[in-house]
């Protein structure tokens, strides 16, 4: 069975860096060369969404109505969830990834390889609908070694910055998560210039020098502005 496509929505991905620092004083940059701190009120104009009630607007009877297929939805994850964990612990040189789908299409499981018959035997006892996807080339003990492998590799990049390190493995992204800013104690904004290509660049550069399998992973830095993505 061919490796499933999936994709991830890179929208924003130039990050708006010049209107994130717009009227900030000149920058002084630090020995890394791809980090520059400015003094002044530069954060952006950021207008956060809340998320809505889903039953808003309802009445009485769709409320129920909506409650009552949310909880047949929960019956279909047991039985997913189960049958994801016999493989995830059965075969671990093999599972990759799983995931949960909806009651009309059920649930995923993948492996670095072929499925093994052992492991497909087990999926077919599913009483849901499900997808099995081999080959992608990775197990799940691999994809999250990379993760530290990737932070690693960032440490001394962006020290002294706020950041965070993550990876998905269906989008098969690796992303670097930096804050450009935040307030200080006295209410002061402080913000950084960084361009997200040379530090992506850097970053890659170190795993490449530690010798690291990405597996074809592709590495992303996003920025933010304290608790809000810059996009």
């Amino acid at each position: 069975m061919p490796r499933l496509s999936h994709t991830l929505s890179t929208a924003g991905l130039a990050f708006l860096l010049a209107a994130s620092v717009a009227g900030c004083a000149a920058p002084t940059t630090d020995t890394t060369g791809l980090v520059a701190t400015s003094p002044g009120a530069c954060r952006p104009t950021i207008v956060p969404t809340d998320t809505p009630d889903p039953t808003e607007g309802m009445t009485d009877d769709e409320r129920e109505t909506y409650f009552n297929e949310f909880e047949a939805g929960s019956v279909w994850q047991a039985n997913a969830h189960e049958i994801i964990d016999a493989v995830r612990t059965g075969f671990p040189d093999d599972f990759a990834t799983a995931r949960m789908m909806n009651p009309d299409v059920g649930f995923e499981v993948s492996f670095a390889g072929a499925a093994p018959a052992a492991a497909l035997a087990i999926i077919s006892t599913a009483t849901v609908q499900y997808t099995v996807v081999e080959n992608v080339g990775f197990t799940e003990p691999q994809w999250y070694t990379l993760t530290t492998e990737m932070a690693d590799a960032a440490e001394d990049l962006v020290t002294g910055l706020s950041w965070s390190a993550g990876i998905d493995p269906y989008s098969m992204k690796m992303t670097i998560d930096v804050s450009l800013g935040e307030d200080d104690e006295a209410g002061q904004a402080t913000c950084r210039r960084i361009d997200p290509a040379e530090l992506a660049d850097a970053i890659n550069t170190n795993l490449a020098t530690a010798g690291v399998d990405t597996y074809g992973f592709t590495l992303e830095v996003t920025t933010r502005w304290g608790g809000y993505r810059l996009e």
